[in-house]
């Protein structure tokens, strides 16, 4: 079928197709300039289209097509367009009423007489190729959702006979790319007629993107061309051929309202082992709105890491290279030289789904080249006792390491005796370091004052230790073969009278210190203890203000010293009477030994302060 009758067929369902190429088109209908479009050069295959319309079967010179129906329609720039027009000079057009013309062979410098929104695969001066085998046509196809306009065995005017090549427009109607392929049979070697590559609209007269070869780039390197008037490089002639590779495919795509990406991770180049580094993913926006915020998730091989948001506007792919931010990821440490797979990708950007996760996540291997410095301190947090001292080695390492003390030193190892908190910084020539900190607590003998004795009659008596420090055991002996353990007080009842020899060993990690104390049982004389235990006289008992410590037997008091509950000593005098009065008013309120040293023996009595 030839293309005047294809026309006829489709013209009335137009109004059908416009309607079903909006609904395929969510999102696609933002305006964004030519400008904006991403530009692609990939490698991939030609392959003909056979099928479809023949728009014409000969490629004569200076022809233009009419309207060729685009069901669905195609977005081009926030438009939606549904009808194209094809030219022998390898330009065509979207929209309008017309083509861009039979001689217009620069599409991207002139609107032509068309709608001036022109596609230019390869505008040129063209005409069907007289090679042999060749068998010139222009054709169109719907292949799934593209819509594909092919050249067919076309040639430069002057060359008919030596080139012999063929190109494809596909339009696509679901995202709106669009791809020149190409492919090659034989170049010329002529250097007139060098096409004009690139896509334009009539909507700013500035809008347009092409390509641009000289000498210098080949068509899968080409530049982006600064001039409307900038061409490619087509030839066979040396010394510099160019021509485009079979397959190549040149890509312009629209910007998605929202496409964000990691386009990589960060790190530092060089690093130590036994470091901690942090990981940073520098996001992009190839979208085109501003984005804020947007999700980063990441994963450490393999596992994942809780993601971070990132809060803050990131301008949208125009602005570039104003569209990228740095996003902190965390902290990621390497024990050793092994590398650690760092994987990344953006998610949700504006809080919606991201309409192309293509360019979404990277992935990078993070390997520590450096030789880091490892250690702990020897021999580790310590106790010393009073008296000693321990020494401290942070070890022999590679690389020629310096060490720095907290003290100052500068040797691999040092001796303290005092306590407190000790680090070491050890760096090697490629500036590699650990530190390392130990504690040494300084822990004193015990200490112990006296063993406080209250006599609770028929030979029981309460034994408490008074002044008691730094023990972490206590073993009592209490004369008669029996024992315990523990701070006390302890009570304990002698089964037979006597005198006995109470005693207490206190010990700790640094030491032990032993205290007695004789205790008689069974005596009737004021000089036995429990005598003079009831002799000793403590009123008045609860007390506030002054309290007198008297006998009424005539022994005199040579010390009345005051212990609290704790065994601290709160106070001590020598009286050498019968009678002292104690004043108690600056004591705290609570339970307190007085302990009586009288020329007939000593006693505790216990005082209960009231403020």
């Amino acid at each position: 079928m030839h293309f005047n009758s294809f026309t006829k067929n489709i013209k009335g369902i137009l109004a059908v197709a416009f309607a079903a190429g909006m609904a395929m088109l969510p999102g696609r209908a933002a305006a964004q300039p030519v400008s904006s479009y991403l530009f692609s050069s990939t490698s991939g295959t030609y392959t003909a289209i056979t099928g479809g319309t023949v728009v014409n079967a000969g490629i004569p010179d200076s022809w233009q097509s009419t309207a060729i129906t685009l069901t669905p329609g195609f977005s081009f720039c926030g438009t939606l367009y549904t009808t194209a027009y094809m030219t022998s000079n390898g330009v065509m057009s979207l929209g309008g009423t017309a083509g861009p013309g039979t001689g217009q062979y620069n599409g991207i410098a002139n609107n032509g007489s068309g709608s001036g929104i022109n596609l230019c695969p390869f505008n040129a001066d063209l005409v069907a190729s007289s090679a042999t085998g060749a068998a010139p046509e222009m054709r169109y196809q719907l292949v799934g959702d593209e819509h594909v306009f092919q050249w067919k065995d076309i040639s430069r005017w002057a060359t008919t006979s030596t080139e012999r090549f063929s190109f494809q427009v596909r339009l696509n109607s679901v995202t709106g790319i669009i791809r020149f392929v190409y492919t090659v049979t034989s170049v010329g070697t002529s250097t007139d007629y060098q096409p004009v590559v690139g896509i334009r609209t009539a909507a700013t007269a500035g809008d347009w993107q092409s390509r641009k070869v000289t000498t210098v780039e080949s068509w899968a390197t080409s530049l982006n061309a600064a001039t409307s008037s900038d061409v490619m490089r087509f030839t066979s002639s040396t010394p510099n051929p160019k021509q485009p590779g079979n397959g190549l495919i040149y890509q312009y795509k629209p910007l998605p309202p929202n496409d964000m990406g990691v386009d990589s991770i960060l790190f530092p180049a060089a690093f130590c082992s036994n470091s901690t580094q942090v990981i940073t993913a520098r996001v992009r926006n190839y979208g085109l709105n501003t984005v804020n915020p947007v999700a980063v998730h990441w994963s450490i091989d393999g596992v994942m890491q809780t993601p971070v948001s990132y809060n803050n506007i990131v301008l949208n792919a125009m602005s570039a290279p104003g569209n990228m931010a740095l996003v902190p990821l965390g902290n990621v440490f390497f024990a050793d030289n092994t590398g650690k797979t760092i994987k990344a990708w953006t998610y949700q950007p504006n809080n919606v789904p991201d309409e192309d996760n293509s360019n979404d996540t990277i992935k990078a291997v993070a390997t520590p080249s450096l030789q880091g410095v490892d250690f702990a301190i020897t021999p580790g947090d310590t106790i010393i006792c009073s008296g000693q001292s321990v020494t401290y080695d942070a070890g022999i390492h590679p690389l020629n390491p310096f060490y720095v003390w907290s003290t100052g030193a500068l040797s691999q190892t040092i001796t303290v005796d005092q306590s407190g908190s000790y680090w070491v910084k050890v760096q090697n020539t490629l500036g590699c370091f650990d530190i390392d900190t130990v504690n040494v607590t300084f822990h004193p003998d015990p200490l112990v004052n006296s063993i406080a004795i209250i006599d609770n009659g028929a030979n029981s008596f309460t034994f408490n230790l008074i002044g008691a420090q730094y023990a972490n055991t206590y073993a009592w002996d209490f004369g008669d073969g029996t024992t315990t353990t523990g701070p006390g007080p302890k009570s304990h009842t002698y089964a037979t009278a006597g005198e006995y020899t109470v005693t207490v060993t206190l010990t700790n990690d640094c030491g032990q210190v032993t205290t007695t104390r004789l205790v008689a049982t069974g005596s009737t004389g004021v000089d036995d203890i429990t005598a003079l235990q009831k002799e000793m006289k403590v009123y008045p008992n609860p007390a506030r203000g002054m309290v007198t410590v008297t006998n009424n037997s005539a022994i005199k008091m040579k010390a009345v010293t005051v212990f609290n509950i704790m065994g601290q000593k709160v106070f001590s005098t020598q009286p050498n009477a019968e009678k002292y009065m104690l004043d108690v008013s600056g004591f705290a309120a609570g339970i307190y030994n007085i302990v009586i040293d009288t020329d007939k023996g000593m006693v505790t009595k216990k005082l209960d302060v009231k403020q």
